[in-house]
């Protein structure tokens, strides 16, 4: 193979349009948790404020949500990767599937280990 070749860039982008759709939602949802657990931080930490400390507690805390939003499609995503999932079933489905045999915590395994990992 040579640079030139198509073959070699075929898959550069693959996953890129699921990563948007996982990633935009939660991205949004932290750093609007992080905008106002910033004001609350001001408002409460009094003199004790600074934006140093302020900002590592703000992102702290935006990590809670974010990870609310982000754990259930990256749980889909990893049961993909992981052959878990039959070809052909689509992610609403398996997400549906999850919900059905494991309840609403089923799509939260490893929602601990993400915000452990995050701080």
């Amino acid at each position: 193979r040579t640079l030139t070749d198509p073959e070699l860039y075929k898959d550069l982008y693959a996953g890129v349009v699921p990563s948007l759709v996982i990633g935009t939602p939660a991205a949004s949802v932290f750093f609007a948790a992080k905008g106002a657990a910033k004001d609350w931080l001001k408002m409460v930490m009094g003199p004790c404020y600074t934006k140093e400390s302020s900002t590592i507690l703000a992102v702290l805390i935006g990590q809670v949500p974010y990870w609310g939003v982000r754990t259930p499609p990256e749980l889909v995503k990893t049961r993909y990767q992981a052959g878990q999932i039959a070809k052909g079933v689509g992610p609403v489905e398996t997400a549906r599937s999850i919900l059905r045999e494991e309840g609403i915590g089923g799509l939260f395994v490893g929602y601990g280990s993400n915000i452990a990992y995050a701080a």
